[in-house]
């Protein structure tokens, strides 16, 4: 019997999980809410009308079209609050409450929990003015992090800071020239940990059970060999490449067990995925931060691994029984490399290209018919069509392309395969990803 899914989202996370949420599930069809009008696939139906943080809208649209299940994937919408009317209308509905949502939009709030979970986390210093900041640099001597308090758009405000000019130049940004907004108002400032990235996906009910996926590999920083500035994510490994048993049970028993506990005592469970983003280092795990939805670009490279039917894993979720959930994943690697709109050579000094500053979008996407050939997927995430329906750039993060293998240094040369055969003006890429 058909059914109707409905995702609220509109990134490469959103689109991985519509597309094999119809690869495991054959009855399904996706109402994908805004989406991306771009996507031409077979049983997806992208709702651009309709901006995921609008309540009413969304509301009248599952009242419409009686979706099975609703899934809210996207932090904007988890902040406005899309799940709790959602919940409170009966809808069977996956995603973060926004009360559960602040351990994404407030970093202040969120190491406080940490702290009370009893999880190591690096130690930070909350600040409200530069001159509290700058005083307080002399208690991170090695250099720190310097972080917006609040969600940022379109990044992460996060900058790294080796040396105290570093970090009163990232101070200034935020606080004095405001490139976050509000969101920069306050900030953190917290030791700066070295080690590997870790990207910890949890998939966790409203009675407390959860369930942990094995670990992915993110890339933060814009730039080859780890430089440059921290942004939404320029790439991902799935799995681990040290994925291992006895990792898992590192993180299950020292880290997400501890944080589960800890929600059910805050009142803040819900039915639905986190992240934790954290560093593997020679002194244990130490976690960074917690985002109240599925990591993105890990959801590229980890949603597609998936065999299970994700409705019915979803539905398991909902009846109290996410540790009962077997997600099936496959045996291959799968790397993942974003498309950025960078700077075009012929822009004006202002425009720095994404994630630096500002850029041009609207730029015409060639070559991705070519793409299928290099067996390479492609997810969009920042993608229009122009007027007469060609694919054009829409955002900072354009798309990601997706490859895999058997081995780890297949799958990255699928993904670069791929990532050759497109192309527009000013396009950004890491040529790392895998390899670092």
């Amino acid at each position: 019997m058909s059914h109707t899914v409905m995702v609220i989202d509109s990134s490469g996370r959103g689109h991985a999980l519509c597309q094999q949420i119809l690869k495991t599930d054959r009855s399904a069809s996706v109402l994908y809410v805004p989406g991306c009008r771009a996507i031409e696939q077979t049983g997806i139906t992208s709702v651009p009308e309709i901006d995921m943080t609008d309540i009413e809208g969304i509301s009248a649209l599952a009242r419409q079209y009686q979706p099975n299940l609703i899934i809210v994937s996207n932090i904007e919408a988890i902040r406005a609050g899309v799940t709790d009317q959602l919940l409170k209308e009966g809808w069977n509905t996956i995603g973060a409450t926004a009360k559960a949502g602040k351990l994404e939009t407030s970093k202040s709030f969120s190491k406080q929990f940490l702290n009370h979970a009893g999880v190591n986390t690096p130690r930070y210093i909350k600040c409200s003015s530069e001159q509290e900041a700058f005083a307080a640099l002399e208690n991170f001597p090695n250099g720190c992090v310097v972080k917006a308090d609040g969600l940022c758009i379109d990044g992460d405000g996060v900058f790294m800071a080796s040396s105290p000019d570093d970090a009163k130049a990232a101070i200034r940004k935020l606080i004095s020239e405001q490139a976050f907004g509000d969101a920069g108002a306050q900030l953190l400032l917290e030791e700066w940990i070295v080690g590997r990235e870790l990207s910890i996906m949890v998939f966790v009910d409203d009675q407390g059970g959860f369930n942990v996926l094995p670990p992915a590999m993110d890339y933060k920083r814009s730039d080859d060999q780890d430089k440059g500035i921290n942004c939404a994510g320029m790439g991902s490994v799935f799995p681990h490449p040290l994925d291992s048993t006895a990792l898992q049970e590192q993180i299950r028993t020292s880290v997400v067990s501890p944080i589960v506990s800890q929600m059910i005592r805050d009142e803040i469970l819900f039915t639905g995925f986190f992240f934790i983003g954290a560093m593997l280092t020679n002194t244990g795990i130490h976690v960074l931060e917690i985002n109240s939805r599925f990591g993105d670009s890990e959801a590229e490279v980890m949603f597609p691994a998936i065999n299970a039917n994700l409705t019915e894993c979803f539905e398991l979720g909902l009846a109290g029984r996410a540790e009962e959930i077997d997600w099936q994943f496959d045996s291959r690697f799968r790397v993942s490399v974003s498309l950025g709109q960078g700077a075009i050579p012929s822009d004006d000094t202002d425009n720095l290209g994404w994630p630096y500053g500002k850029f041009k979008a609207g730029n015409e996407i060639y070559g991705i018919r070519n793409l299928e050939e290099t067996g390479s997927e492609l997810f969009f995430a920042n993608v229009d069509r122009d007027a007469k329906g060609k694919l054009i750039t829409a955002g900072g993060r354009v798309a990601h392309v997706v490859g895999s293998a058997e081995a780890l240094s297949t799958a990255v040369q699928t993904t670069y395969s791929g990532v050759r055969e497109i192309g527009f003006k000013g396009m950004k890429i890491r040529t790392d990803i895998g390899l670092a």
